[in-house]
């Protein structure tokens, strides 16, 4: 558990620092593009998040649940931050566009030229498609998630059904051992008792023998 959390974090880590970037290059620079690209890295850092909840949650020593769930909520923090900056440069980036479309339509010599409401119209499909894109990727995670904790429920209960048939296993050995000894002790009681019965018609045969010399012969 302990080196998937660490592969968790080093992948949470990478994705951050390709957000970062984007967030810390010149306005001018920034394309919606790179901004579906980096909202999408961080809906994977979300669901790896979520993982790893998981894995902290199948922890067995306390304390180090404790630090892992620590570290949980700090990772957590920071993708709420970045999931912000992400939305204000979304919102500026939607302003960009539709200032440069209308700027477009006012310096263009024909008025019923359509370019400037066809990208408008386009852009708001973008934005559609891409919160439909972003709500699927979150349905995604949650299963993802769900799956991680149904395996390791599953794997689990293979552990306690693996160690309740080791006991059966056990259980047979010893009853097989107190069989064998119960064997053991009926036939030595049968051979006490046929001992015990010789033992008696030895003594019946010497009294009779007893009486027969000394009140018959004699």
């Amino acid at each position: 558990m302990a080196s998937q959390f660490a592969n968790y974090s080093r992948e949470i880590t990478d994705l951050t620092a390709s957000i970062r970037s984007f967030l810390a290059s010149p306005q001018s620079s920034r394309s919606v593009s790179i901004l579906i690209t980096s909202k999408s890295s961080l809906d994977q850092c979300e669901a790896i998040l979520s993982a790893m909840r998981v894995s902290v949650d199948d922890s067995t020593s306390a304390s180090n649940r404790k630090a892992l769930m620590g570290k949980v909520k700090r990772i957590g923090k920071e993708l709420e931050a970045l999931e912000e900056e992400l939305k204000r440069e979304s919102v500026r980036l939607d302003r960009s566009e539709l200032f440069g479309s209308q700027t477009q339509q006012q310096n263009s010599s024909d008025p019923f030229d359509p370019f400037g409401a066809k990208l408008i119209d386009t852009m708001g499909s973008l934005n559609q498609t891409t919160s439909l894109l972003h709500s699927t990727q979150l349905l995604c995670s949650e299963t993802e998630a769900t799956g991680a904790h149904t395996l390791t429920t599953m794997g689990a209960q293979r552990e306690q059904l693996e160690n309740a048939n080791r006991n059966v296993s056990e259980t047979k050995t010893i009853a097989g051992q107190a069989k064998t000894v119960l064997r053991k002790m009926g036939r030595r009681a049968a051979m006490n008792k046929l001992f015990l019965y010789f033992v008696i018609l030895c003594l019946v045969a010497a009294n009779c023998a007893v009486i027969y010399y000394q009140f018959i012969k004699s």
